[in-house]
């Protein structure tokens, strides 16, 4: 009696063998018959199925059949069965993971997937010429994940990603895009920017010297380094980096106003002047040359206020009726200079919000208290 209930299990067994093959067998015995509908749906019973889930077999003809079902949507007209693709992409490489010895399917399935890679990239430009931009990375990603060593797919995606001002996908693509290998001007642009803003400003420097080594005469590339310079508080190095900017385009206003400032960075106020003075020669009302000019002059006419001070207190000392002469005594003839030039510069300021009218103002009411103390 046992060995009759053993026969019986063993014919059980081979008969579930036989059924659970019977999704495979049939899905290609359909897709061969262009019926792809039930293709579909007997690959889809077959992928699941814990006898033939594991077969390369398996994948290879999901991945065929789901193709087709894209192909032929995109062949007539349709909205095209962008999610079929996908599947394909997914099934075919799910060969190389099931068939460890490069054998029949995967080799066919490296034919398939340089297909759809052709198919991503040619549908993700028209998309992205349509300004379809999201949509467009999808097919670029999708054509990323199938050759991860070609710059191609990046290059494309990080256009669209410029379109999108992503800072998230420039920073992903670029990276990617650097460990391939594959450099240009904006490549390092976006890769500098991604280290600056996480402040990893050393390796920062790095990249951007790096850069710069090959693209020498790239002015966005020298524009982020003066910034990046100017955050390590490497001021002289930053301002002849704006020099050698300013001497392909000496009307610059703001670059000439940006030496000016590193030089007050540096406490250097004889080439801040200068730089400011170009400035104002180009634009005679800017706010900010002006501005620092008269807080310059202010600054050296409190100078010359101490030394009044100093220089009353003494002649006091010897001689309490002592009244200084505005119009001789020496000191206040140059305090009288110092802020002539502090209210010629505030006054011509031009001021576009309340906080740069409150700081024209400031030095104004400094310039008048002086001149009622010390020169009347």
């Amino acid at each position: 009696m046992s060995r009759f209930l053993t026969f019986i299990l063993i014919v059980i067994s081979t008969i579930s063998v036989h059924a659970q093959n019977a999704s495979l067998t049939n899905a290609i015995l359909y897709y061969n018959d262009g019926n792809l509908v039930k293709a579909k749906e007997e690959i889809d019973k077959a992928a699941v199925n814990e006898k033939t889930i594991s077969i390369p077999k398996t994948w290879f003809y999901k991945g065929v059949i789901y193709k087709d079902v894209y192909e032929i949507s995109a062949a007539e007209g349709q909205t095209e069965n962008v999610s079929a693709l996908n599947k394909s992409t997914e099934a075919f490489q799910k060969v190389f993971t099931f068939e460890k010895v490069s054998s029949e399917f995967t080799e066919k399935s490296t034919d398939e997937l340089d297909e759809i890679w052709r198919i991503s990239i040619n549908r993700g430009v028209k998309l992205y010429q349509t300004e379809k931009y999201i949509e467009s990375i999808t097919d670029f990603e999708r054509a990323q994940r199938i050759k991860s060593a070609d710059t191609t797919a990046y290059v494309y995606a990080l256009y669209a990603a410029n379109e999108l001002d992503s800072t998230t996908l420039l920073q992903k693509y670029a990276s990617k895009l650097l460990d391939l290998n594959y450099t240009s001007e904006s490549v390092y642009y976006i890769e500098i920017g991604d280290l600056m803003n996480r402040s990893l400003l050393d390796s920062a420097l790095v990249t951007s010297n790096t850069a710069l080594g090959k693209y020498p005469q790239d002015v966005a590339l020298k524009t982020q380094q003066t910034e990046l310079l100017v955050k390590l508080n490497k001021g002289q190095e930053a301002i002849e980096n704006l020099k050698a900017l300013s001497a392909k385009n000496p009307k610059d206003v703001q670059l000439l106003l940006n030496i000016g400032s590193q030089y007050s960075n540096l406490n250097d106020e004889v080439h801040a002047e200068t730089y400011y003075k170009k400035v104002i020669a180009l634009d005679s009302t800017n706010y900010i040359a002006n501005f620092n000019m008269s807080a310059y002059s202010v600054n050296r006419a409190l100078v010359t206020v101490d030394k009044i001070l100093a220089f009353d207190n003494e002649k006091h000392k010897t001689n309490r009726s002592y009244f200084p002469n505005p119009e001789t005594d020496p000191l206040r003839i140059a305090l009288r200079k110092e802020l002539e030039t502090a209210k010629k510069f505030a006054n011509k300021a031009k001021v576009s919000n309340a906080s740069e009218q409150k700081n024209v103002t400031a030095v104004l009411e400094n310039v008048t208290s002086m001149e009622e103390r010390f020169l009347k």
